[in-house]
């Protein structure tokens, strides 16, 4: 026998004296199958160095127990974190994952649901798509399972997992506010990419109102998501004749990036100025000072958009699921009282 040769499904079978039959019952539906028997097909795999075909099972099956994962980018760690939920989850379901980034371009994900649909996955999971209602009626015609992460939708026909983004943003704000500060900026994502910079954005203005505030133009710079992008934000607002005393920011990547351009001018962080992030990466904790933001329930969401696509799948739930997770304020130094 050729030493790269493949074993067989037959191999196994004439090794483990048992019909092929038997042997695919236990690679497919091992519950139905006598324990001392499934160990001896087992036993005989093992010798014969035998690897299942996935790929042909799942042909047969008409199913490949394999997941569309969707991501807005890779360089923001907090989409690590979700898809490690999803994954966790998964795996111990029998499924893989398939992730796919679509650097906040709508074009992007089109084309990733167009790979999904040729690599016959059986659901997908969006986390914090461009645009959700188009997205909804692609998926809807292209009749494959999905479950949206990360924002809420007005569809109550979709499955969906999120937090309340405005609420969160709200409360933000709300809390600089309460520090005295009345000059608050803003560091947001683009909003024509991302429907989640714009609630936040819309939360902040929102608030600002309700405290008899008025809102300033000036004060709010949409951004790509980098570190380098929150840096020159910052460095913008502090080049205006009157700069804000606190500055909310729409993920933490940018409130970092912001605090490394206040301290390289010589602002006391949060002495002089204060800044507030949102989504709760790990290293926000660690940063000199301590980065006050939103700590988004991302490994939750990505383990129940997981289960809630899986049980879709597998027929055992039907009826749309929609859930709104908490999301907290997590006070650290990088916000103090504003010293008049």
């Amino acid at each position: 026998m050729n030493a790269y040769a493949r074993s067989t499904v037959r191999d196994v079978a004439r090794k483990a004296k048992v019909s092929v039959a038997t042997v695919s019952r236990v690679l497919n539906s091992p519950a139905r199958v006598r324990l001392n028997t499934r160990e001896k097909v087992l036993k005989a795999m093992e010798q014969c160095h035998y690897v299942y075909n996935a790929l042909a099972g799942s042909l047969s099956a008409r199913k490949t127990t394999m997941l569309g994962v969707v991501i807005p980018t890779i360089t923001n760690p907090i989409f690590a974190t979700v898809t490690k939920g999803i994954q966790d989850y998964a795996a111990q379901s029998g499924y893989s994952i398939l992730l796919g980034n679509t650097d906040y371009n709508e074009e992007n994900e089109l084309q990733l649901i167009n790979l999904f649909q040729e690599k016959r996955i059986d659901g997908v999971i969006f986390n914090g798509p461009w645009r959700s209602a188009p997205l909804i009626l692609r998926m809807k015609t292209a009749n494959l399972p999905f479950v949206i992460t990360w924002q809420k939708v007005k569809d109550k026909d979709v499955n969906f997992v999120a937090f309340d983004n405005f609420r969160s943003a709200y409360r933000s704000v709300e809390y600089l506010i309460g520090l005295e500060h009345r000059r608050i900026g803003m560091i947001a994502g683009k909003f024509s990419v991302s429907e989640r910079a714009l609630v936040r954005w819309q939360a902040y203005r929102k608030c600002l109102g309700d405290h008899d505030l008025a809102y300033d133009p000036k004060f709010v710079l949409e951004k790509g998501y980098s570190f380098s992008d929150g840096k020159e934000a910052m460095a913008h607002l502090l080049r205006l004749p009157s700069p804000p005393s606190a500055v909310f920011c729409g993920n933490d990547v940018l409130a970092i990036g912001a605090m490394v351009e206040a301290k390289e001018s010589g602002m006391k962080i949060p002495e002089d100025l204060s800044v507030a992030g949102f989504d709760d990466m790990e290293i926000s904790a660690f940063y000199d000072p301590p980065l006050t933001t939103v700590a988004v329930p991302a490994y939750e969401m990505g383990r129940m958009a997981a289960k809630i696509l899986i049980e879709n799948i597998r027929g055992e739930s039907q009826a749309p699921q929609q859930y709104v997770l908490e999301a907290n304020l997590i006070v650290r130094g990088s916000t103090g009282t504003l010293l008049k």
